[in-house]
């Protein structure tokens, strides 16, 4: 038989693939399954096979099973806009148990398909219920659009290579388009401006070939023809005649040179030969050519074992190419199509060598200072501003914000109309709230807070639940369409933007991820203004975030008992039983009420194994449920029972035998009882929730008390009812390492205590909230690096099912602003409006923006910084393992215990030695540290005020890290409080900083002779 290799098109379907920034997908409602929350990210490598990798993450705790990928693709009849979806369920997937991801590929891109929108849908089920993650939309043409229109400016070659690859992947598509005649009024190339058509690589316009046979004489098998078929990725198809059928040891091989010059060999066993009925061919697929081979020679053989019983064929996909172009019976389109394939592997080519250099996030070579910038292109209209008629008082607050910061950007003030305006009568509107006859779209979310923003024919809508969802929508929409970010409190508002823009197809849905969030910095208690904005923008709405318009009471107390709490806390917040309901007085009629310490009645804490005491705190509940204060219409209020602020608890016999009953399995064996005290508390939250809840009137009211001090540690045996909150205090935790770290010793404790505790809310339908310790109390003009703990513990917080965060921060923070307080701000504000942003990337646009040119230098030294907070780990010389753990960055930390490690027990006992000689500061980064700061002040020397001013504010630090530790010019004993003085003073003076301690609130300049963490008066 003759051979002969065929130049007809056996198929022409070439696929590819993208890559999008990750993106948190939102739930979606159908008849048959239940929403699930999940994390996309969709990941390709454009200078390869362009497949598809959906990496998708569970962002719901539960047990799932049967995981799969619904993948549609639209597939275009003809040249029209009429389409089907094609689709294929994907069930092979791997999963990664470190990062929690399931990985699918999809490989069913096609050339033509470039335009094609990709619809992705996550399902899974647990037991006899199924989920369905909101459908994710993308095509090829968009990646492609955002690379080059983030890059087409850059003079950087590998931006350049990448930029010419996606115009090239672009042609192609659109060549596929024109030749098979599909959706050609919307062709792949067509936004391409002529300036980017001239980044592609030059048009090949001819095709080598390679094609050669070395004839086997003695052949008993014969490759009659070979061609293409440019799936995903490109498949030789070679199609062979046997002397005999083929047995079982025969295969078919295909060797070529990969892309790092190492020889790749294909085989199919004759099991995967597919015989042809027609013409009795056996069809034999070689799959996988990478598009970077188009000109690499393959060659290809059957064998029998190791013997060749074939002719060797050597071909390549430019061979192909070249049978088109040389052929006069192929029409024009084919051999552009052709032209265009090569030129795309030529693109692919050239860019291959910096693919992995350079990200494929087109976001990430953008400056930076635009990352808050709208993603919409279109110009907003001039518009107007649309309330109800009877609007309600949050409504005429988001108009009034939205009017007065539309105007700082363009150069009108919006009108304020209300409904019974005709839609769309005025022009474009940005309609607030329920109004009449305009479009608001389905929100998808129902719970306090949330908001959707969604474009209709002559406009925008935003609508929201409860006080805050109008309020924060309209803080969101300023910043998806007018670039507004709030960075810090102090520094007000900013955008670069000079206009707002929009599309027409906003459909933007969001709830809270959790009920509760607020950071205590002060400005919270402000009424109004650009203060308050900052909590607006990142959806804080606890109580320091409440404002007059949307003042939600969350804790309820009894107005008359106001006077007994201290002015430092928040009536009914924390500390109440002693405070509010088992009052001094009653300890004078009832002291069985009280703790027995040693014999003797005590007013320390209560006696809560004593019914009558119990009765009497359930007769002070109803009390303030009968009062004004209590609100039937509020989402949510709470009644605070929890302890007093020491470490006394009652040790009588009832309450001690209860605690015994119901103690938890012990982790921290040192001090086995202690922190055991948390039984007796349920118990009473329990109760008291379940005699207000008999009748079913107050059904938003929850019962709260702490997990903190003595009550750290989980009862074992108790529920939580699913009107009972815990707020998990741990007060003892380090700081410097993660919430649940296993090498920090103190944390792998206390971890474990709050993920019991998790599983226990999770177990009974109780919530679980987080009181974290945000800062340094007792020196907040020492580094106190926990900006690295604090990103993954609200992510994890998340994660295990926590309801609720505040972060105790610093309540002075315009008086004693001197280190890494700001940083803290922003990336827990931002976190707890999104625990799964991209932190990398706010740390790095906020880094920019508040530091200008002394961000680099502000991130090294924030990494030194804490890299020495987390150097507390146990020795060879470790006096007392116990003690040692205690020792690490919690929140009232002296400066000589982070960088000398100086721990003075409270039993008196000092053992600076021993911790010296294992965790002082090396040396090699008090001279880096050194290094930096002297180079970050040279760096801003020409900047701006404000960024010369917050980066020398900030590395001030670095000087009462120096005299902490005596070294540089604070070595010098003769000098040491002259220069102390001299930083004093620059405290003071240059940076206004008030007090040096939350904690004693109070600074002297009577102890310059010791080091700065004595530069306070302890009252």
């Amino acid at each position: 038989m003759k051979n002969s290799i065929s130049k007809k098109l056996s198929s022409l379907l070439l696929a590819l693939g993208m890559i999008i920034p990750g993106y948190a997908g939102t739930v979606v409602s159908a008849a048959a399954t239940q929403p699930i929350d999940v994390l996309w990210n969709i990941e390709c490598a454009p200078q390869k096979d362009l497949t598809v990798v959906y990496n998708v993450k569970i962002n719901e705790s539960g047990s799932f099973t049967e995981p799969k990928l619904r993948v549609s693709i639209e597939k275009f009849s003809g040249a029209g806009a009429a389409y089907t979806w094609d689709t294929v369920t994907l069930t092979d997937y791997t999963y990664d148990a470190s990062t929690k991801q399931y990985r699918f590929v999809y490989d069913k891109v096609t050339a033509v398909q470039i335009g094609s929108r990709i619809k992705s849908e996550f399902l899974c089920r647990s037991g006899n219920q199924a989920y369905a993650s909101d459908p994710q939309y993308y095509s090829l043409k968009e990646y492609a659009m955002d690379v080059i229109n983030a890059k087409d400016n850059s003079t950087k070659e590998a931006d350049l290579k990448q930029c010419a690859l996606m115009v090239d992947m672009l042609n192609y598509g659109a060549a596929a388009q024109t030749f098979f005649g599909r959706n050609t009024n919307n062709l792949a190339n067509a936004k391409l401006t002529s300036d980017q058509k001239k980044l592609g690589t030059k048009l090949v316009t001819s095709a080598a070939t390679c094609l050669k046979t070395n004839v086997l004489t003695s052949a008993t098998a014969w490759i009659e023809k070979v061609a293409l078929e440019f799936d995903n990725p490109v498949d030789f198809i070679a199609y062979a005649s046997f002397k005999t059928a083929p047995s079982g040891n025969i295969s078919a091989q295909m060797s070529y040179a990969g892309d790092d010059g190492k020889t790749v060999t294909v085989k199919v066993d004759s099991k995967n030969f597919e015989k042809q009925e027609d013409t009795g061919l056996y069809r034999i697929e070689f799959k996988n050519i990478p598009i970077t081979c188009l000109k690499t020679q393959a060659k290809i053989v059957i064998k029998n074992g190791s013997d060749n019983i074939s002719s060797l064929v050597t071909y390549s996909c430019e061979s192909y190419a070249n049978a088109i172009l040389a052929g006069s019976e192929f029409r024009s389109s084919l051999k552009d199509l052709v032209k265009r394939m090569l030129t795309y592997g030529g693109g692919a080519k050239a860019y291959a060598p910096y693919a992995g250099s350079v990200s494929e996030d087109p976001g990430d070579d953008g400056d930076i200072s635009t990352y808050k910038n709208s993603k919409y292109t279109k110009d907003m209209p001039k518009a107007v501003i649309v309330i109800p008629a009877s609007a309600s008082e949050y409504e005429k607050y988001a108009a009034k914000g939205l009017q007065t910061y539309i105007a700082r950007v363009e150069n009108y003030t919006p009108e304020i109309i209300n409904d019974s305006v005709t839609k769309g009568s005025k022009g474009f509107e940005i309609s607030l709230g329920n109004t009449r006859n305009r479009a608001h779209g389905t929100m998808k979310y129902s719970s306090d807070g949330a908001y959707k923003i969604y474009s209709y024919d002559s406009g925008i809508s935003i609508t929201g639940k409860g006080k805050r969802g109008v309020i924060d929508g309209s803080a969101k929409f300023l910043s998806l369409c007018g670039g507004y970010y709030w960075l810090s409190f102090e520094d007000g508002y900013k955008t670069n933007q000079k206009k707002f823009k929009y599309e027409k197809d906003i459909n933007y849905d969001y709830q809270r991820p959790f009920v509760f969030s607020d950071i205590d910095a002060a400005y919270g208690t402000v009424a109004d203004g650009e203060n308050c904005m900052f909590d607006i923008a990142h959806g804080l709405n606890g109580y320091f975030a409440n404002f007059g318009t949307a003042y939600q009471r969350w804790y309820l107390y009894d107005p008359e008992s106001v006077s007994l709490y201290p002015a430092s806390i928040h009536p009914g917040q924390v500390h109440t039983l002693l405070y509010e309901y088992l009052t001094e007085a009653d300890f004078k009629v009832h002291p069985e009420w009280f703790s027995l310490i040693g014999g003797v009645r005590q007013r320390t804490q209560p006696c809560l194994s004593n019914a009558k005491a119990r009765q009497h705190i359930l007769e002070h509940v109803y009390k303030i449920l009968n009062s004004k204060v209590y609100d039937a219409s509020a989402p949510m209020q709470i009644i605070s029972l929890c302890q007093a602020d020491n470490s006394e608890w009652c040790k009588c016999s009832s309450c001690t035998d209860f605690m015994k009953k119901y103690k938890s399995d012990e982790i921290d064996k040192d001090w086995a009882f202690w922190g055991g005290d948390s039984p007796l508390y349920i118990d009473l939250c329990n109760w008291v929730s379940e005699q207000i809840h008999k009748d079913g009137k107050y059904q938003n009211v929850y019962i709260d008390t702490l997990a903190y001090d003595h009550t750290l540690k989980p009862p074992k045996g108790l529920k939580i009812n699913d009107h009972v909150i815990v707020r998990y205090a741990a007060i003892n935790r380090c700081y410097a390492h993660d919430c649940n770290d296993q090498v920090c010793q103190r944390n792998k404790e206390d971890g474990a205590y709050l993920k019991q505790w998790a599983d226990l809310c999770k177990a009974g339908g109780g919530q679980l909230w987080i009181w974290d310790y945000n800062a340094n109390w007792y020196s907040t003009i020492t580094p106190y690096a926990n900006v690295s703990a604090l990103i993954h513990d609200i992510k994890y917080y998340k994660q295990i099912g926590v309801k609720g965060i505040y972060l105790q921060s610093n309540d002075r923070h315009l008086d004693c602003n001197t280190e890494f307080d700001d940083i803290r701000l922003y990336m827990g504000a931002t976190l707890l409006e999104d625990p799964n942003a991209d932190w990398e990337k706010e740390l790095e646009f906020f880094l920019n923006e508040f530091y200008g040119k002394g961000a680099p230098y502000i991130r090294e030294y924030l990494e030194l910084m804490t890299k020495q907070a987390k150097n507390h780990l146990c020795g060879s010389n470790c006096p007392d393992p116990y003690h040692w753990r205690l020792f690490c960055l919690r929140y009232d930390t002296k400066p000589r215990e982070i960088f000398c490690n100086e721990y003075l027990d409270y039993d008196g006992t000092n053992y600076t030695s021993a911790m010296d000689a294992h965790n002082r500061m090396p040396d090699a980064d008090i001279n880096k540290c050194e290094q930096i700061y002297n180079e970050a002040i040279k760096a801003v020397a020409n900047d701006s005020k404000r960024h010369k001013y917050t980066t020398a504010r900030t590395l001030v630090s670095w000087k009462i890290v120096k005299s902490t530790l005596k070294v540089k010019e604070f070595a010098n004993s003769s000098t040491y409080a002259t220069r102390n003085g001299e930083l004093y003073d620059e405290l003071v003076d240059t940076y206004n900083t008030k007090v040096f301690s939350l904690i004693f609130r109070t600074r002297t300049r009577n102890n310059l002779s010791k080091n700065p963490g004595e530069w306070v008066v302890k009252q």
